[in-house]
């Protein structure tokens, strides 16, 4: 009797390999699909958020009693505004994350023509890219799921730069820190212009 792990081998036609479950059951999700299961947890992070904000002013108001607060006053009066917000940046999550995509697909691709990898092609790089949308998981997780959704994409992008585009550690940690390198130079040259019109 065979194996069972013998059918995710290379050597020959494996289970994987066979046009049938190609078919039936894709084994990669593409980038649409991607930004819509992404896009079903952030409207989930973003339920529970105005779910616990809405119970905070309830307990703000339990515990003072009779007594109005200034600060549930400034809640109660914020909350139409802050379900407002809410509810745009949901709606505008997907061209979120296209853009987002969009800008560090371009800043790899940069890069692999700087390190001399021009034989990668840009589909290899909107792979990685696109992988890093499923930190998106990660805000399920109350109060600290945004902070590790945010370092989970990054992490996500490195080890993608590390498997499939072969990138040494030193080579990711340039490109992950490039875009803050960006932003300080542009922000040094706005400040040294604002600087010689003062004075």
């Amino acid at each position: 009797m065979a194996h069972p792990f013998s059918y995710f081998k290379g050597d020959g036609e494996s289970f994987h390999e066979t046009q049938n479950f190609r078919r039936y059951f894709p084994t990669s999700l593409g980038f649409v699909e991607i930004v819509c299961i992404s896009w079903i947890f952030f409207m989930a992070a973003a339920f529970y958020k105005i779910v616990l904000f809405k119970i905070g002013i309830d307990y703000l108001g339990y515990f003072f009693e009779n007594q109005l607060s200034l600060a549930q006053f400034a809640l109660t009066g914020n909350i139409g505004s802050y379900i407002f917000f809410t509810l745009v940046t949901v709606t505008l999550f997907p061209l979120g994350v296209y853009i987002w995509v969009k800008v560090w697909s371009g800043v790899i691709f940069f890069f692999c023509k700087l390190y001399g990898r021009s034989e990668l092609e840009k589909s290899q790089v909107d792979s990685v890219v696109e992988m890093g949308v499923t930190s998106h998981l990660f805000l399920l997780v109350p109060i600290i799921g945004p902070t590790i959704s945010f370092f989970m994409s990054y992490f996500i992008l490195g080890v993608g730069m590390a498997s499939k585009l072969q990138f040494s550690v030193i080579q990711i940690l340039m490109v992950l820190i490039s875009p803050l390198l960006l932003m300080g130079f542009f922000s040094g040259a706005l400040l040294i212009l604002l600087m010689s019109f003062l004075l």
